[in-house]
């Protein structure tokens, strides 16, 4: 194409440790040039938690290893909601205002706090 092209992944299984991560490039003529390389440590593989997106509409997929306890509150530090997901889950949101929240993640003792816009 000669649009402007955007590209996401998500890698449902990385390896424990560092995994490296990038794109190829191949134009019409079959030229081809690597974007930079992206690196992510995993060290901690079993406890970690990330957000599929910090932009979000009607739902927020949180990308967890194993079992969490989550809580998401307001700028004010109001608590909104609570909830146990194992593993990869999408919570509902629709209901909240637009704006900044807070998502914290207890990860087998482990607290992760992530933030994310409603847009």
């Amino acid at each position: 194409t000669l649009e402007q092209q955007y590209y996401e992944f998500l890698d449902e299984s990385p390896l424990a440790g560092t995994n490296y991560y990038r794109l190829k490039q191949i134009d019409f003529d079959g030229a081809y040039e690597y974007s930079e390389v992206v690196v992510v440590d995993m060290q901690k593989a079993d406890k970690w938690v990330q957000l599929q997106s910090n932009l979000v509409q009607d739902q927020l997929t949180i990308l967890v290893a194993e079992r969490a306890e989550i809580s998401i509150l307001n700028e004010m530090g109001v608590l909104i909601k609570q909830n146990v997901i194992n593993g990869n889950s999408t919570v509902e949101v629709s209901n909240l205002a637009a704006g900044t929240y807070h998502l914290l993640a207890n990860v087998a003792g482990s607290m992760e706090v992530l933030c994310f816009v409603k847009l």
